[in-house]
């Protein structure tokens, strides 16, 4: 057997094994006419169309009768009679399983209408039911998610006629969905098309059952599913072509992003007013005391540019020779603090850290597991918008997790009822009010990001009561990737990050502060992605986003070379998250965790 039979095979069971994937997902859709569950009759709903969508009353009524006996907020409507390769699509993005009891899953919608009650549309701040692009609902829908996350659900309506999306309405959801993403997953598909024709044009009988399997996706997945495709046959003898010209029309009709657009006209004046007397005032002056030990004997061990952000200005990263810690010097100031942190949690870049706080879910449960006994009430400090204490509360539903950040997100994450309570500033600030309150205090991914260590830890020793818990997270600097990738190194995080404890100097703080080290974790806490973002960073670097306000503006040719870049970038990200996946086999491993877990317990 030659390697393009051997490959056309194993193609042939990618796409089949896919294609049942679908299957298992599509037949999961409830139809809505078919509910016979009673549900709560005072719950009014208001429906949101897409545009050009139409839904009979008689197929609304029966889509509000499920949504009740279901006790869903929030129902996306799918239609009965539609086409094959946007059913695939959607159940390509969810799975209608398991998306209700996923809390920190993403919004998804079939982009042609959403019943919504009217309650949560009053929390999500949502009043326009006029219709809508299939982008504008599928932000709809995500918003929903996020202020209902066990409260949303699909269901099949017969009768809902569907819109069919244009070119540039398929290009701004493809851009919705896949982000920054879209030209570097769009190469991954090409090359997988090519592998698949060179398969069968080289491989003989063997080799073409990869194409044939390609082109039986939509029968083996939309057969005997509630959804009935009008063009499932025309679909099927034509997938491959289809799926080329389906990917091409909606990557290159560059969609215009109104909304991001004006965000970013709107915040250029006053960015540029900002910048226009340079970057020194965003630094304190330099520190010649460690933070730490108070040792003098401290020398630059790294110096780099925002690689995050791209926003002007170049970070040193000082050691102590003495001790060893790590640490930002000159620190920011307040004024650089809000400057550097503007638009990152919250702004241009919430969407994108909402997705990847969504794939964070099984650390928030760990970070949860490490309490003893059951808190009455639990301070997340640094906690953003909630998303550890809404997953947190699986573990202590009897738990108050109130949360402490900040930013504005953290009023969001009230909104949202993701916390209980919401506290806006710093800890140091906000102890004297909070004495002896908390059971536990978390500091997961934060303390690393305090002005001075020692001033937080003391601060929540003196908000936790007797014998109360202090769980923190912090990236390690003695993970041995630190070295190998030097500025792209992600828990570097300049300039957010000012300081990088060790193990030994954490415990060394806690013990003079009155805690007792009760649990030290590295292998678990291990984030594991290190490779992957530096190799993304490096990418991002060489063709930054050409609408930043903080930059100046880059037309046509900018966004055209970070196309390309990321499109090349495809095969070396494949190969960073391989190489990531065989390093995750040793995190236990001295050296190389990049992130370690320390429990301590109050004294007295």
């Amino acid at each position: 057997m030659t390697i393009w039979a051997a490959l056309g095979l194993l193609l042939a069971l990618i796409y089949l094994g896919d294609a049942l994937r679908l299957r298992g997902r599509l037949r999961a859709l409830p139809r809505a006419s078919e509910s016979g569950a009673v549900g709560a009759p005072e719950v009014a709903y208001e429906l949101i169309l897409g545009r050009g969508a139409t839904l009979p009353p008689e197929a609304r009524a029966a889509a509000e009768s499920f949504a009740r006996g279901e006790q869903l907020l929030a129902l996306d409507l799918v239609p009965a009679r539609w086409k094959a390769l946007p059913a695939l699509g959607l159940v390509q993005q969810v799975d209608p399983r398991s998306f209700r009891r996923s809390q920190l899953a993403p919004g998804a919608s079939a982009g042609q209408a959403i019943l919504v009650s009217r309650a949560l549309l009053e929390r999500a701040a949502v009043s326009d039911f006029s219709p809508r692009t299939p982008a504008e609902l599928l932000r709809l829908a995500r918003r929903f998610k996020r202020y209902a996350p066990t409260g949303v659900g699909f269901a099949v309506a017969d009768g809902l006629i569907p819109h069919r999306p244009s070119a540039l309405e398929r290009s701004a959801v493809l851009r919705e969905v896949l982000s920054d993403f879209t030209p570097t997953i769009a190469a991954g598909q090409a090359v997988l098309w090519a592998l698949t024709l060179l398969a069968a044009l080289r491989g003989g009988l063997a080799g073409a059952l990869g194409l044939f399997a390609l082109h039986l996706q939509p029968l083996v997945a939309l057969s005997g599913s509630p959804i009935e495709a009008d063009d499932l046959w025309p679909t099927s003898l034509l997938m491959l072509p289809l799926q080329i010209w389906d990917w091409a029309t909606a990557l290159f009709a560059n969609a215009p992003d109104d909304e991001r657009a004006a965000a970013v006209a709107a915040r250029r004046p006053a960015y540029e007013a900002e910048l226009a007397g340079g970057t020194a005032r965003f630094f304190e002056p330099r520190r010649t005391r460690c933070p730490v030990c108070d040792g003098e004997r401290l020398a630059p061990v790294l110096r780099t540019p925002d690689r995050l952000q791209h926003k002007p200005g170049t970070f040193v990263l000082e050691g102590c020779r003495d001790c060893g810690h790590l640490f930002q010097n000159p620190r920011l100031s307040l004024e650089g603090l809000s400057f550097y942190y503007r638009d990152f949690y919250d702004g241009l870049s919430e969407a994108w850290l909402e997705a990847v706080f969504g794939f964070a879910a099984e650390s928030y449960r760990a970070r949860a597991d490490l309490a003893t006994g059951e808190p009455r009430r639990w301070l997340d400090v640094g906690g953003g918008t909630g998303h550890f204490c809404l997953l947190a509360r699986e573990r202590w539903p009897e738990t108050r997790f109130d949360c402490l950040d900040v930013g504005e997100s953290v009023r969001e994450g009230l909104r949202r009822g993701w916390i209980d309570e919401a506290f806006q500033g710093f800890l140091p600030d906000l102890a004297p009010s909070l004495e002896g309150r908390y059971d536990v205090v978390s500091l997961s991914h934060c303390l690393e990001h305090t002005r001075d260590p020692r001033t937080d830890l003391a601060a929540a020793h003196r908000v936790l009561g007797p014998n109360g818990q202090l769980v923190i997270e912090v990236p390690d600097p003695e993970c041995s990737m630190r070295h190998v990738l030097g500025t792209r190194w992600m828990p570097y995080f300049q300039p957010q990050h000012q300081q990088l404890l060790s193990v030994r100097n954490l415990s060394r703080v806690l013990d003079e502060l009155g805690f007792e080290v009760t649990r030290v974790e590295r292998g678990p806490a291990h984030v594991g992605s290190n490779v992957f973002f530096a190799t993304w960073l490096t990418l991002d670097g060489w063709a930054p986003p050409a609408d930043l306000p903080w930059r100046a503006p880059g037309g046509a040719l900018s966004r055209a070379r970070r196309t390309a870049t990321l499109a090349l970038g495809a095969a070396p990200l494949a190969a960073a998250f391989a190489v990531d996946a065989a390093l995750r086999l040793a995190k236990g491993l001295p050296g190389m965790s990049d992130a370690y877990r320390v429990v301590a317990r109050k004294r007295g």
